[in-house]
């Protein structure tokens, strides 16, 4: 409805979990398209860059770098100075006044409202979790399972999020859906899918706080939802490693 490019970057963490055991390298490339959005996912990836160490899966990091470097070069080619433009846009007065219906950002503006650097603050207390999170089961982690709740995590910690950035986390709230024994909570879960529709269709603007409570909302519902599911299915540890 409002031509972003959240869902390019669901595309790219679908085709990841798609490809990742098979096709490593393409898997690698298909997390391009999650670079167009890379503050929504810093702790998830975190823990992708240590997974790819202790799984020795470095084609996927060779499909991500080679992807990345391609497309800078051809951003300088059609732009030279497309750089320099962005990093003189972001450093420009005013943004820290914005207001963006984000948890991170509401909270810097409670606290102290010029204090940029608070709202990086959240990505780095979420990515110190997904560390702990992850090196536990570092020798059986499976990215269908454990990698949901880390984008979960990830967009709850991010330093603003707009309400359609909620879109990555459909395939946790699929996930979810599909093991939970409540029935109760499949009707939240559509009553409140069906609520941020009637929203945006109403006309409601996207910088209104009425929209303040969607991620934290998905983030909530996933976990009363894991909290009610039933067992997973296994996966053989073979074919946990690229």
């Amino acid at each position: 409805m409002m031509g972003q490019s959240t869902l390019f970057a669901l595309l790219g963490y679908v085709l990841f979990l798609y490809l990742h055991r098979t096709r490593p390298f393409l898997a690698g490339a298909a997390l391009w398209l999650c670079a167009l959005k890379p503050h929504l996912l810093v702790p998830f990836g975190v823990v992708l860059l240590l997974w790819i160490v202790i799984a020795r899966a470095y084609k996927i990091l060779a499909g991500a770098a080679l992807t990345l470097l391609a497309s800078c070069a051809l951003t300088y080619l059609l732009d030279p100075s497309a750089w320099a433009d962005y990093a003189q846009m972001m450093r420009s007065p005013g943004l820290e006044g914005d207001y963006i219906p984000c948890l991170v950002v509401v909270l810097r503006l409670w606290l102290r409202p010029h204090a940029m650097s608070l709202q990086y603050l959240a990505p780095l207390l979420g990515s110190v979790w997904a560390v702990g999170y992850f090196w536990p089961r570092r020798n059986q982690w499976q990215w269908q399972n454990d990698g949901n709740l880390l984008v979960l995590v990830s967009l709850f910690a991010a330093p603003y999020s707009w309400v359609y950035d909620g879109g990555l986390a459909i395939p946790a709230l699929l996930q979810a859906a599909y093991r939970t024994c409540s029935k109760l909570l499949l009707v939240l879960l559509a009553f409140a899918s069906l609520l941020v529709l009637v929203q945006l269709v109403a006309g409601i603007k996207i910088t209104s706080a009425l929209f303040l409570w969607t991620i934290p909302g998905w983030f909530v519902w996933y976990l009363l939802a894991s909290a009610n599911a039933r067992k997973p299915i296994a996966v053989e540890p073979k074919t946990l490693i690229a």
